[in-house]
């Protein structure tokens, strides 16, 4: 198992491995799955992501199906509204725990996704202090070439290089992974700026930027706040709207991220209808249903939600259908037997929460000492297949915002 002794603050810092402005620890060691664990997360992000692309499908032909994830019309429209590319999803990245046999995925981070360029670059360093060769394709470029093969079917066939934005607020704590990104691509010979979207004008023809038109907007600002501060957004979306830019990410992943999606996937019904996806659905994607009242069926009997929960309080956990970064998340390993109770009293009567069944993240013992710490392991989805790993570790089991957390270097086999 990878050690939790940490690189140099000012190596990393250097490095724009920063989250605001707190560097981010960083093991020393390198972490490699196995081969059983690898040929496991192959066939279970392909299979996820061919199941998101089936739900954004039935999302975009059936009403009824649609209003199981709650969109006002407004943001619906944009949902609907055809990108000009496929895949439905092109980027992304699965948070997953990844145990000696087993996995179970938790979340589809589809909007804003961060870290491609943290991955990349704790990787490299770790390879350099070990004196390896420099991987030929980084996380990076691959998502480069991702934005490129969307931007072309936008365009239709070849077309000359795009001016590209990566659009987001200015005070974001990502900033200096977004500044590393947009450096990356200019020494790939891309004109790339990034642009707050407040700062975005739209003249009825063209989105405008701080250097002039842009072609390609590489979305990191979270849907959520552009339909929250539209105000502040409209440009950007009036000219994706009037398809005079090509947007990715576009809308048409924002039932993907949020937590309904596995409400989907978990339903042993469309896991029949995926048939070999389904068969591997089932054995990767945790038990997870609206927190709604009423009878659920659970481990093949039924159950009132609400005394299951109360009864079984460290089998579950509780999630805003909206959330990000594990913000909001109730864990009965952090609460006692009266918080939780009042977490779902208070989920139920507020509704917008799902329930997912508790999986415990991988354990392992620190080098520091007999203390325990927990695995969580991030695999990047670059159109529908899978293409980096992240790897962190907390104290605490659970993965929730703001747990201190150390990134790992991950290889890929």
């Amino acid at each position: 198992m990878p050690s939790t002794e940490t690189m140099p603050e000012e190596e990393l810092r250097a490095r724009h491995l920063t989250y605001g402005d707190r560097v981010l620890g960083v093991s020393t060691v390198p972490w490699m799955p196995t081969i059983l664990q690898s040929d496991l997360l192959r066939r279970g992000v392909s299979a996820v992501a061919r199941a998101t692309e089936k739900i954004t499908d039935r999302y975009l032909s059936e009403p009824a199906f649609r209003s199981r994830f709650g969109f006002d019309a407004e943001r619906e429209a944009c949902i609907l509204h055809d990108p000009g590319y496929a895949p439905h999803v092109p980027l992304g990245r699965l948070d997953l725990h990844l145990y000696d046999e087993e996995l179970r995925f938790l979340e589809f981070n589809t909007d804003g996704a961060a870290g491609w360029h943290w991955t990349s670059a704790i990787h490299a360093l770790a390879r350099e202090r070990l004196g390896l060769h420099p991987v030929p394709r980084p996380l990076p470029l691959l998502l480069l070439q991702c934005l490129l093969a969307c931007y072309r079917q936008w365009r239709g066939g070849d077309s000359p290089a795009p001016r590209i934005a990566i659009v987001d607020w200015k005070e974001v704590p990502t900033r200096s992974e977004q500044q590393a990104l947009a450096a990356f691509f200019r020494s790939r010979d891309m004109v790339c700026t990034l642009e707050d979207p407040r700062d975005l004008i739209h003249d009825g023809s063209r989105l405008l930027g701080s250097e002039g038109e842009i072609d390609l907007v590489y979305r990191r600002v979270i849907s959520e706040d552009i339909f929250l501060r539209q105000g502040e957004t409209e440009n950007l979306l009036g000219a994706y709207m009037a398809d005079q830019v090509c947007m990715v990410g576009s809308f048409r992943p924002d039932p993907a991220w949020t937590k309904n999606l596995f409400c989907v996937l978990s339903d042993p019904v469309f896991q029949e209808e995926m048939g070999e996806d389904g068969a591997m659905l089932s054995q990767t994607v945790p038990w997870t249903v609206p927190l709604v009242p009423g009878e659920v069926r659970y481990q093949g009997a039924a159950h009132d939600l609400r005394e299951l929960l109360l009864a079984r309080p460290g089998a579950f956990l509780l999630k805003p259908v909206r959330g990000y970064e594990g913000r909001g998340v109730r864990s009965y390993s952090r609460m006692d037997a009266r918080e939780w109770r009042l977490g779902v009293e208070g989920a139920l009567e507020d509704g917008g929460w799902v329930v997912q069944e508790y999986w415990r993240a991988p354990s392992y013992a620190s080098r520091r000492g007999m203390q325990k710490e927990f695995f969580h392991v991030g695999a990047f989805v670059l159109l529908g297949s899978w293409a980096g790993l992240m790897a962190r570790t907390t104290i605490e089991p659970d993965l929730v915002y703001p747990t201190p957390e150390v990134w790992v270097p991950a290889e890929m086999p």
